[in-house]
This record gives C-alpha cells, structure tokens and sequence, in this order.
C-alpha cells in the first residue's frame, strides 16, 4: 500500500477536484490499490490494449522501453502514481466508450467500438488538461435534443469569455428566482469552436467523504447543462425544470447581445393531400416502396360525440373505417382540413400494429407521435420511413397546415380561452399572435404582472402593440412570470361591427337591448329582406335571451370569444347558429369569405325560423278563431303577434311581460318588396275583453306617448326605417271611451306618424286573404306587400274621423289591388275559392 506521505504528494486539492469533476474518486483508488484495484487495472490492460497501444502510452508517458525482460504491464504496475492516473482514465473511458468514440470522432472496427483508440485519445485530452471538456459534451449529449431551445436573433457576434461572465452572473439571478433560495453554481465551460458547452451544478446537499482527507464536505446536486450552437442560432438548456430554462433565457436576453426566442422543429404538410391519400385508396391499404402493406385499421376523434351511430368497434364493420370517416364527413360531424381532427391513427404493417399519436401542446400546435411500446427499433424505424413515404408527414416536429388559416385560428383560439399565460415560453409565433390581438383591442393591454420592454437599457420603452421598439427599434422582451388575458368586450364587438359594414350589400346597425332588466349589447344585419341579430359572448348565453328569441322567433346568431365545443350542440338545439370568434378574426384579411359566411348564416337562420314563424302564425289563426272559453288577454297579445310576424317576418315581441320594461305589445318591419317605397316599422298595443260593452281604454296618455317617443328613438328602429304607425288591436272595443283616449293622445303630440285603431278582423282576414294565396305572394311578393304598406303607413281621410282606423272599405280595396296586380302574372291563379271568403 503507497505511503500516506506520498498520497498527499501526489493528490493534491486541484487534482482530486480534478478527478471528482469527472465522477472518478482518486483517493479511493489509492487507498485500496494492493488490496483492489492493481488487480483489475492489471486485467481491463490485458484485455483493452494492445501491445502496440502500450507502446503507445509508454511514448504518451515519456517511459523508455528497449525490450527489457520485464512485460510493459509491469511497468505500469510498479509505477504506482502512473498505474492510478492510467486506472482513472481507463474508468472514465470505459464509463461509455461508444458515446466518447461518436465524439472523437473514432471509427468502429469489424462494427464494434474501438475502446483502445478512445483509451488512447482520452490520455492525450489528459494531458493536455482536456478531458473534462470530452466530459462536459458528454453528459450534455447524453440528455438528448428534446429540452428547452431557443432561436438567437441579433447583428452582433456573441464572445466565449463574454458569454461565460454572463452565465456566471447568472447563477445570483438563478438563485433569487428559486423558492428555496438554492445555490448554483458554473461548474465548467469549453469551446468547441461551433459549439459552446456549459455545466451548471444546483446545490441540493453536501456529503462528508471519509476517504477525502480532513473529513472534505462535496457538493452534491442536480447537473444541467447549456449548448449554444454557434452555426444554426440556438441555445439548447438541458434541464428537466422549466423554471430554470426560463430563468436563463431571459437573463441571457437582459445581458447579452442577442435575443432568445422559444425554439421547436416545424414541417409543413398539405391536409388535403393526405385525406385524399387515404380516402383514394380502396380497403385502406397503402403500399410502401418495398412493397409492404401500411393497413389503416383503426381511428379515435378528438370530438368526444362522433361515434354516435357507429361503432368503430364493431367486428363486422372495423375494416371499413375510410366509409365511416366518409360517412362522418357527410354528415357534418367532419371537416377534414386539418389533421388535429383525429386523436390517433392505429396502421397495421408488417405483421404489428401501430399507433400513431396526433398530439396538441398548449398552444394548440399539434405533432405526430409514434407509440413506441415493445417494439423493436428497426422495426419503428422502418414504418416511419414508409409511413412518411406514404402520406408525406414528418414525426415528432410541430405539424404547420398548407393553410395558414387553420393554424393561426387554433392558436388564436387557444390564446383566447386561457386567462392566464406564462411569459417566459412563448414561442415567437404565439407572441406576434398575441400583440396583435391586443393591437385590435381583442384582448386588454396587460399592466399588472407583465411587461413587454425594450431591451436598450437607454430605452426601456414599454409597448404591447408593436412588433419591435417604437422608440429606438430594438428587440422587445417580456418582464414577468405571467400574462393575465382579460378580453375587451367593447373591442371585440367593434372590430365585429366595423368588419361587417365593410361588406356594401349588408346594412348594419349595433345597439342595446333590455331583457329582464339586463341589457344586451346585439348587432342587426338587414341583407336582401332578411335580417339576423349577432350576440357576442365568452360564455354560454344567458337563458334570458335565448328564451327571448325563442319565443320572438328571430335569427340568431352567437359568436363565441372564448370558444369551447361543449357550448355548440346547446345554441344549435335551441335553434340558432354558433361561430368562434377565432375563426372570424382568421378570415377578416378575405372580405370575401366573411360575406358568404354570413350571408349562409343569415339563408339559413331564415330559412329554419320561417318555417317554425309559419307554424306559429297557423296555430295562432287556429286558436283565434275558434276561441276557447279560457281564451286570455296573454292569449291575444301572443296570437297577434305570431300572425302580424308571418305576414312581415321581421318582427319583435316586446311588452312588459316579455322584458322587463315598458312597451307596447309587438313591432314588425313593413318591407314594400319596392324600389319606390322604403320599409318602416309597425308597433301596436292589444286589449281584449269579453265584457259586453267593450274595452273601456282609460289609459294615461303619457303612458302611450312614452311608448311611441321610446320606440322613436331607439337605434334599431331607426335602422329598419323609423316608426310609422302605432295601433290599438282590439276585439272587442268601446270605442267611444276609445275617442276620448285617442283625442287626449293626439291633442298636441308632436309625433308625426300615425295613431289608429284596427279591429282584429282585419288582421283575421288579412292573413287569411295571404295564407290563401301564399305560393303566389313568396314568388312574387311586391304586389301583395306593396298595397298592404300603404295600409298601414296611409289612412285614408274618410277613415280619419271621429279618428284613424282602418276600415272594412279599405281591406277591400287592398284586396282588389293585389288581384288585379297578379292578374296577367299569374295564368292559373284563381282568387275565387270557397275556402277564401271575406265576411265583411
């Protein structure tokens, strides 16, 4: 056993460091060395190196050797301090020789991995004080690619000496960043010319060694490491804690001289190729390029509700899985414009089955991920290639669509429905997404926990909305751990309501309205006699106002800010259409695609609503005239209004019953169908009796007049052309307490429209005369509505006193325009039917 004298000669405190860097303990070695190690040193040289490489060494070592009887092993063993340095490196390069070859940069012979030649390299970085460099890119290697990368942006050329200062720094930053207030420490930095290699330590304990001298306390901890690849721009931190990556990137950001953005392999496919690959392909088999059959067997939807109907699983029909997606394409349940639609696919090939992974990270970019469960790597390497040869899509690289819509609206959509977002891993495409969502005011300007600053410390300009500095034009970073997303409910509804008046053949009008004392912000559009309301919210619509046109039976359309598909399948029950708002901020740079959007939206929210307004309007006519004993003043004001909105469409129930403030009954919209007459609206008030003398109308004039002058001013009735007429529907009138009421009205009201009285059987037989000839009238509306509107809008002057109504005579001359406007233009039409008589 050596001496102690001479262990502390040759283990002095830099070479013990020295060895401890490298996971070797030196001084085990030497304590142990006749009882252990020069036994196994003695062995792992006969069995390692060769005669040649001994040769070698010695030369390395400056020993002569002149073929003394003495075997060149037993030089080494004599040689005591030699034979414990040779051990140590032969340790550390057999720890992973095929690692430490791949970096030297050392051939393999006869497909094996030549450990002498890395023996033998691993002296020379030995002696040259390098092997902890070899060291350091191994341990980096060793924890793969898939960490924390960051782009390097920035004109000027970064310094090694520089760099590692600034990484040296950081290790205070690191620490008062860190809850626990855990010590760092840059343990080792080597320059590899294209690439930079850093080690950092974080202290998690120390351990006393009884085999170090004086009891030495080591640090133990968690090892991470940075790579700076000089050639391709990027920082890769290879640490599991996120925290720590972050932490880094924007103190390197603050401190150096180039910018770090978030870095991730991207590829772009075309989702149209692919589906139609596989939807091309018969029995859904595809053949690789050496002939093997790739078999679509199996597939999982990331909408939970479309396997309603069909069972994927079904032994009799699992082969057929291209006609269920066929199946489920046309139904709607589809689109098949993007691959995120399918959860995973499952393919048969070479006697195994694969699963291929369709994975979305949280910022709604999606990749491919191969199951790789207890299957052989040749094997996973070899379907790779075929399915990429098939279908043309990368694996394990963030997947970008052909068409940049998609993406940037699940992004959009993603960024949307999150309330909070950390500030230190947004990728740069995330970034650009989010400034300009705040530059259109979709989202509020975030002031409390984050900051987006210039970087030029002269600077320091603080701006959300610009993609570099306003001031100076430098870089922008983002102080702080988080970024609170609060939308802008007022921006939003701008940017939708600007975005639609751009589009000339729509008439738009934004406006409030109050249901059950709750006011609604909604926008109208008016296009070709139809009409749809647009409500923006981020949750589920109240009950309120889906209750509210339910029973108005109006078009309605929801736009969802923060879009999630649970929210759908309730607001399409209920009747009305449903659109993210993602989806209309991605389509805004094509006016062209809003206009058809919305013009379907409006077909076919008409279209639906009109046929239940028809049904209504039947059942209304049908209850009224064949009037039950519990027929009701509720009954009444209801039947009114379903009858007046078949024959105008465009309608409103309001009333106090209905909403919660003060108005009369109903309102439609009066459309001429003609170029010479503008439309304008019709309100009106019911009362309905069943005493024998009649309704006695004593209301107070102010009432009324509050009516009309609210009604006249509010926005939506200016947008359909302002009210005209107002009247009192009765069926049962008194009506010399109704002249009284009527002079108390008129007498000084500065109202310039119309105030009269219709009876009910003039709304009766109106809607029959229309119902009776209603093919006519939808194919050729103008000369039916024409006439109709000047009904209500002009009264004729016999008509006008002891005060307006519309009379008998008047129906009656209506009914002869229409005739003789349809006769010519309708062969066939006969206006004589049993089933259509007036009983004036």
């Amino acid at each position: 056993m050596p001496a102690k004298s001479d262990k502390r000669k040759f283990i002095s405190t830099e070479t013990r460091d020295y060895w401890n860097n490298l996971h070797i303990n030196v001084d085990s070695f030497w304590d142990n060395w006749e009882g252990k190690y020069k036994s196994e040193f003695e062995r792992k040289i006969k069995k390692e190196i060769s005669e040649s490489g001994l040769k070698e060494i010695l030369e390395l070592y400056n020993i002569q050797y002149k073929k003394p009887k003495t075997p060149i092993i037993k030089i080494f063993s004599d040689n005591v301090e030699t034979a414990i340095e040779l051990f140590c490196i032969i340790r550390f390069s057999l720890n992973n020789p095929k690692a430490y070859a791949r970096i030297l940069k050392i051939p393999p012979i006869k497909d094996k991995t030549n450990r002498e030649r890395v023996i033998i390299e691993s002296i020379k970085l030995h002696k040259k004080s390098r092997l902890a460099d070899l060291f350091l890119v191994y341990s980096a290697d060793k924890l793969g690619d898939n960490h924390f990368t960051f782009n390097l942006t920035g004109d000027e050329e970064q310094n090694f000496e520089e760099f590692r200062k600034i990484l040296d720094k950081s290790r205070r930053f690191l620490k008062s960043r860190d809850k626990q207030q855990t010590v760092y420490h840059l343990r080792h930095a080597f320059d590899a010319n294209d690439k930079w290699y850093f080690s950092f330590l974080k202290k998690t304990g120390d351990d006393i060694i009884s085999a170090i001298p004086n009891n030495k306390r080591v640090i133990r901890g968690q090892y991470f490491y940075l790579v700076l690849d000089k050639k391709n721009e990027f920082l890769n931190v290879k640490t599991r804690s996120k925290e720590i990556a972050y932490n880094l990137r924007d103190y390197i950001s603050l401190k150096g001289t180039k910018r770090l953005y978030f870095k991730h392999s991207s590829s772009t496919y075309t989702p149209t190729s692919f589906f139609d690959t596989i939807l091309q392909k018969s029995g859904n088999i595809f053949t690789d390029e050496l002939g093997k059959e790739i078999i679509l067997t199996d597939v999982g939807f990331r909408k939970t509700n479309l396997n309603v109907g069909i069972d994927l699983h079904d032994p009799d029909t699992k082969h057929k899985v291209l006609e269920q997606i066929v199946i489920l394409k046309e139904q709607g349940h589809l689109v098949l414009n993007d691959i995120s639609e399918f959860k995973y696919l499952k393919f048969n090939y070479n006697g195994l089955e694969y699963k291929v992974n369709i994975v979305l990270n949280k910022w709604g970019q999606c990749k491919l991920i191969l199951s790789d469960s207890n299957k052989p790597k040749i094997d996973l390497e070899n379907f790779q290639k075929a399915f990429i040869a098939s279908f043309n899509i990368e694996f394990k690289s963030y997947l970008n669509n052909a068409n940049a819509e998609i993406d940037r609206t699940r992004i959009i959509n993603t960024l949307l429905n999150k309330k909070t977002i950390e500030s230190n891993n947004i990728p740069e495409i995330i970034e650009n997404e989010l400034t300009a969502l705040v530059k259109s005011k979709i989202i509020l300007k975030p002031i409390n926990c984050a900051k987006r600053r210039c970087e030029n410390d002269t600077c320091r300009q603080i701006t959300w909305v610009d993609k570099e500095c306003p001031k100076c034009g430098s870089d922008l970073i983002i102080e702080g751990k988080h970024i609170d997303i609060n939308l802008d409910e007022k921006g939003i509804k701008k940017v939708v309501f600007n975005e639609l008046k751009k589009i000339k053949i729509f008439a738009v009008k934004t406006y409030e309205k109050q249901i059950n004392r709750k006011k609604y912000a909604l926008i109208d559009i008016y296009y070709e006699n139809k009409s749809i309301t647009i409500y923006i919210c981020s949750a589920s619509p109240s009950t309120d106002l889906v209750n509210y046109f339910k029973r108005s039976a109006s078009p309605l359309l929801i736009i969802l800010s923060r879009f999630k598909e649970s929210l759908i399948q309730p607001i399409i029950n209920a009747g009305f259409s449903c659109l993210d708002l993602s989806t209309f901020l991605t389509e805004m740079e094509d006016s062209v695609n809003v206009e058809e959007r919305f013009i379907q939206f409006i077909e076919k929210q008409n279209h639906e609503w009109y046929q239940r307004i028809l049904k209504k309007g039947y059942e209304s006519y049908n209850r009224i005239i064949t009037r039950a004993n519990s027929y009701g003043e509720m009954d009444f004001e209801t039947d009114t209004y379903n009858i007046l909105q078949e024959l105008f469409i465009i309608g409103d129930r309001l009333g106090g019953k209905m909403t919660g403030v003060k108005a009369p009954d109903g309102i439609v919209v009066i459309n001429p169908h003609s170029k010479s007459r503008s439309k304008f609206c019709f309100a009106w008030d019911c009362k309905f009796s069943v005493l024998e003398n009649g309704y006695e109308l004593n209301d107070d004039k102010a009432k009324h007049r509050f009516y009309i002058n609210t009604l006249n001013k509010n926005d939506k009735v200016k947008f359909y052309g302002g009210l005209k007429t107002y009247a009192i529907i009765s069926q049962n009138m008194n009506l010399t307490t109704y002249q009284n009421f009527y002079n108390r009205l008129s007498k000084r009201f500065r109202w310039k429209g119309n105030i009269v009285f219709i009876d009910e059987r003039i709304i009766i037989e109106l809607y029959r005369f229309y119902k009776e000839n209603q093919a006519l009238i939808s194919s050729n509306p103008e000369p039916f509505y024409r006439p109709v509107s000047e009904m209500f809008s002009i009264i004729w002057k016999v008509n006008q006193q002891p005060f307006p109504i519309i009379s008998d005579e008047r129906l009656k001359s209506i009914v002869t325009r229409v005739k003789n406007g349809y006769e010519g233009k309708a062969k066939d039409f006969d206006f004589e039917r049993k089933e259509f008589d007036l009983n004036f």
